[in-house]
């Protein structure tokens, strides 16, 4: 009987199937074998594959529909992340609503079907979309995605202006720029602070709100809180878990270049340092939530009489434009043997914040829309090394969209959401490597000696591995959050509570 299903399952005739386990049986055990099968195994097996057939089309239909409904919501979110408005936000909420309702009808079906009668493959695929956090309705999603837009508009619009002390700065990129360049510590403190009264005050209680609305709706899918819906997704028994003790391997080398960094500081700010015992205050690290400490280098070199080359000043003595760091990038990838960026990528991407007034989303994204080769990049960049490997971190993301569009659409993302971004960094890290950076002809062999190459990986050092105790700390907190183990009273002291134990830093 085994031999038969497995038979079955290989779609072929059923009398022809039925003939050749005949012939295999020999004529001995033809009565034992009709005495030990059930009389209704013929209709069984028919059902059986009528079945599989059935999730097969079903599928087809899933992909079909899956293309078109992904593109009308990535245009809906585009348009809205270029141009902020009311008109951009309605239609984002609109789409997400209707996204949503479909993605619902096809997830209770998914959780319906008996995934022990089919094969490996469309099981992994029946999986893929039962998993996870549908709305239960559309206005639900509608309020989430509206939501979501005013936090996205309070965030894109922030002007900071401190007339005593001649500083104005709009939205997220002028601000950064300002907390990497200027050296008072009065001035940056009320910068740091002036952002977070702004951002933080207005966007609480709507955060508030979609985390309880986001939490309804994965205890409606099964799931303890919408936290434990993300950790679902990776794949393993327990992220946290993982993620710290990982941290626990390489923290004592975070705190000697927390010691080091203290201590050079402390010829700067001497009277801020020394009033906090063991502690850096977080507004004097560059950057305006102490994840980035790279705007520090110059201070922080062990030897500054060989600092590390200058990559923006190199962009701009080759008087480059942004598109041309755009096409340098892609240049990276194509030198590897990968793909070149279609026509409506360099058509309808986003490199530059608009000349005009309209607000945008300058956090850069990589964009699937899933046909067509449609793929697009929104950035907000400037000729800097910084926007150079955004750039190649984007196109990584694209490089991977290339690698798998000829898949179905369940496949068609990353293995989890942090293989996607593992890719990308990887492409930033062999792009600032001294070779590549000769082969792009950027530097010359000569520009590196030694003690320079020291400095660029001090360098790398302040960029990408002081963001750890900052990612371990926003995800902790957040996970906290969702499950309640922090409350609306206590967010703030409870961040800090966080932030203290893995970084050593104050507010």
């Amino acid at each position: 009987m085994g031999r038969a299903l497995e038979l079955a399952r290989d779609g072929d005739d059923l009398t022809r199937q039925l003939d050749r386990i005949w012939h295999d049986i020999p004529q001995e055990d033809i009565r034992s074998f009709y005495q030990s099968i059930p009389s209704q195994i013929t209709a069984c097996i028919r059902a059986r594959e009528n079945a599989i057939e059935d999730v097969k089309q079903r599928l087809k239909q899933f992909d079909c529909e899956y293309s078109n409904m992904w593109r009308l919501h990535q245009l809906a979110d585009w348009s809205y992340s270029t141009n902020v408005s009311s008109v951009t936000a309605s239609a984002r909420e609109f789409s997400s609503g209707v996204y949503s309702d479909w993605m619902k009808e096809w997830k209770i079906w998914a959780r319906e079907v008996k995934t022990d009668t089919i094969s490996e493959d469309l099981r992994r695929e029946v999986n893929i979309m039962a998993s996870g956090v549908a709305f239960t309705s559309a206005e639900k999603a509608r309020l989430v995605s509206e939501i979501k837009s005013k936090l996205t508009e309070i965030y894109s619009s922030v002007v900071i202006d401190l007339p005593e002390i001649n500083v104005t700065v709009r939205g997220e990129s002028e601000t950064v720029s300002a907390m990497a360049t200027i050296k008072d510590p009065v001035i940056l403190k009320k910068i740091w602070q002036a952002w977070r009264l702004q951002v933080g005050e207005k966007s609480k209680t709507l955060y508030l709100l979609l985390v309880q609305l986001t939490n309804n709706e994965a205890r409606e899918n099964g799931y303890p809180d919408i936290g434990v819906s993300w950790r679902d997704e990776m794949g393993l028994n327990d992220v946290m878990l993982t993620a710290l003790s990982l941290w626990s391997q390489v923290k004592s080398l975070y705190k000697e270049i927390h010691a080091y960094t203290r201590y050079k500081l402390n010829y700067l700010y001497k009277e801020v340092i020394s009033s906090s015992p063991d502690l850096i205050p977080a507004h004097l690290l560059g950057s305006l939530w102490s994840e980035n400490w790279a705007a520090l280098s110059p201070f922080l070199m062990p030897f500054p009489e060989n600092m590390p080359i200058n990559l923006t000043s190199r962009l701009l003595s080759k008087g480059y434009f942004v598109t041309d760091l755009v096409h340098k990038a892609e240049e990276f990838y194509t030198i590897m043997g990968l793909n070149a960026m279609t026509e409506s990528f360099w058509n309808k991407s986003m490199f530059e914040k608009p000349s005009d007034d309209r607000l945008v989303d300058c956090h850069a994204v990589a964009y699937d829309f899933s046909k067509d080769d449609d793929f697009r990049i929104r950035m907000c960049g400037a000729v800097k090394e910084e926007s150079f490997m955004e750039a190649i971190h984007e196109m990584g993301h694209i490089q991977y969209f290339m690698e798998y569009h000829h898949l179905p659409m369940i496949y068609r993302n990353g293995a989890n959401s942090a293989f996607h971004e593992a890719v990308g960094e990887t492409m930033v890290y062999a792009a600032q490597s001294p070779k590549c950076l000769q082969v792009l002809k950027l530097v010359k062999s000569s520009d590196f000696a030694e003690e320079m190459l020291l400095n660029t990986l001090m360098k790398q050092a302040l960029s990408k591995f002081v963001f750890l105790p900052w990612a371990l700390t926003v995800e902790q907190w957040r996970y906290m959050l969702f499950s309640n183990q922090i409350t609306p009273q206590n967010m703030t002291t409870k961040w800090w509570e966080l932030r203290y134990k893995p970084a050593a830093f104050c507010a």
